[in-house]
């Protein structure tokens, strides 16, 4: 096969031509699907029955080349913050979009927000960065009706959660805002870890989400 440019072009008019079946197993569909959660998870949800019509699983699965790449990660950085010793103590709120395919809905963006404490998440969806207001308020209402009051919101430096209104919202509920140092991700690992566990899941296995979901 001749090379044109920087990749192989293949004609179908030549006469010997070379297949190559791909066959991924169930075990692996659903590794990835759980956006690549350790085999031994599903294994005890099936043995211990908590979900129904679980498919057959092997004991063992291939290597994963995503989880080796994928979670190859640079060196911790210093633990310079605190950690938060009760629920609402410290929230973690990020912003995830722009998304290539719209939800049903028209939404484009979503907010997460984390408790610190009990990495309990919350997600709202959006369909411009401008509502992450309005997001922090009905999470606000929500969380505090049930189990108390928020005491401190982390986020990044994008201009949503600096803008004049936001600062002017934090004040008025009494929310102490941290900023983490622009530019430096690893400062906010709480959020980009549980950003990168909900797009893992979300985009690449798209077949496990269930088409009636109405955001």
């Amino acid at each position: 096969m001749q090379m044109k440019r920087k990749s192989f072009a293949l004609n179908p008019l030549e006469e010997e031509q070379t297949a190559f079946p791909i066959i991924e197993s169930i075990t692996e569909l659903m590794h990835k699907g759980l956006g690549h959660y350790h085999h031994k998870g599903p294994l005890q949800i099936k043995s211990n029955m908590v979900a129904k019509d679980l498919p057959e699983l092997d004991d063992h699965i291939p290597d994963c080349k995503t989880c080796r790449y994928g979670k190859q990660s640079r060196k911790p950085f210093p633990k310079v913050t605190w950690r938060a010793s009760k629920k609402l103590q410290l929230i973690h709120t990020y912003i995830a979009g722009h998304q290539i395919v719209p939800s049903l809905k028209g939404s484009l963006y979503y907010a997460a927000f984390i408790d610190d404490f009990t990495r309990m998440c919350w997600i709202f969806f959006l369909k411009h960065k401008s509502e992450v207001a309005r997001a922090v308020l009905n999470f606000k209402a929500r969380v505090e009706n049930e189990s108390g009051c928020i005491q401190t919101l982390r986020s990044d430096n994008g201009k949503e959660y600096t803008s004049e209104f936001f600062n002017q919202l934090c004040e008025e509920a009494g929310i102490h805002h941290q900023l983490t140092t622009p530019y430096t991700p690893q400062h906010n690992g709480v959020s980009e870890r549980r950003n990168r566990f909900i797009l893992e899941i979300t985009k690449h296995e798209s077949w496990l989400i269930d088409p009636k979901t109405e955001n």
